[in-house]
C-alpha cells in the first residue's frame, strides 16, 4: 500500500518536472505580449513628479549657494588678497553670486 503511494507521488511529480518548464515559458510568453499589458493612470502622478523636480531644483540651489558662500568665507580669511572693507574681492564676487542664486531659487520656490 505505502509502496504503491510512493510509487504514485514519484509518477506524479516527474510528469510535473517535464511540463513545468514548458507551462512556465508558455505563461512567460503570454504576459510579455503587449496585447496582456493593462493600462495603469495613476491620479496626481504628474504632480508627484514635478514637486520632486522643484525639490531637486532647490536642493541643487542649496548646495550651490552653501560651496560659494563656504568658498568665500575661505578666500576671505586669506592674507594679501585685494578687498574692499577687509574682505578680498573674490569673496564679494561669491557672496553676490551666492546671494543671486538664492534670490533665484527663492523666487522660483514662492512662484510654484
Amino acid at each position: 500500500m505505502l509502496a504503491n503511494d510512493v510509487t504514485s507521488f514519484y509518477r506524479e511529480m516527474s510528469s510535473l518536472a517535464r511540463i513545468l518548464p514548458s507551462e512556465v515559458k508558455n505563461y512567460l510568453r503570454k504576459v510579455n505580449t503587449p496585447g496582456y499589458a493593462r493600462p495603469v493612470e495613476i491620479q496626481g502622478l504628474d504632480e508627484m513628479t514635478r514637486l520632486f523636480g522643484n525639490i531637486a531644483r532647490l536642493i541643487f540651489f542649496s548646495i550651490l549657494n552653501g560651496s560659494l558662500i563656504l568658498g568665500g568665507a575661505l578666500v576671505a580669511s586669506s592674507p594679501g588678497m585685494p578687498g574692499y572693507y577687509g574682505v578680498s574681492l573674490l569673496s564679494w564676487i561669491l557672496f553676490g553670486v551666492a546671494t543671486f542664486f538664492g534670490l533665484f531659487a527663492f523666487y522660483h520656490y514662492v512662484r510654484r
